[in-house]
């Protein structure tokens, strides 16, 4: 499955080993408790850099495609028979706002709460006036460019 990696690719290192790993994963080649190799293993034998793997193995475990743990490795995890096959996915309504979370994210709180989550405008507000705040805190006394 790894020898589709392409280090020429167009499609940048991480792109790459993402979609072959969570596509390995829906299609069920590596089928749940599959334990992964080790960052520095994959890295070495792919030849990129391990952050890159590190960063892989821990956006797939974000999405619950993998269960990862330090010391005792990563290994695949169960997944529904919804997300098995990309076909099966319900359809991202249109004009939807759930563009805080991954479509994984999305259908892992669809299946939880049975219903679409959306984003709370006042929340997200909050959130960047709260980073505005910090950021303008920690330029002062810095001259301006």
């Amino acid at each position: 499955m790894l020898r589709q990696f392409d280090q020429h690719s167009p499609q940048n290192d991480h792109r790459q080993l993402y979609s072959i790993l969570q596509g390995g994963i829906r299609q069920q080649v590596l089928a749940a408790g599959t334990k992964l190799p080790p960052t520095r293993v994959l890295a070495q034998a792919l030849a990129i850099a391990r952050n890159t793997v590190v960063h892989v193995y821990e956006q797939l475990a974000l999405e619950g495609y993998v269960q990862a743990g330090v010391g005792r490795g990563t290994y695949v995890a169960a997944i529904g028979p919804r997300l098995v096959d990309r076909s099966a996915a319900p359809p991202a309504a249109s004009g939807a706002r759930t563009a805080l979370l991954s479509r994984r994210g999305s259908q892992l709180v669809r299946e939880a709460t049975g219903s679409t989550p959306t984003v709370n405008a006042a929340f997200v507000h909050r959130q960047f006036a709260t980073l505005r705040r910090i950021d303008i805190a920690s330029n002062m006394g810095q001259p301006n460019e």
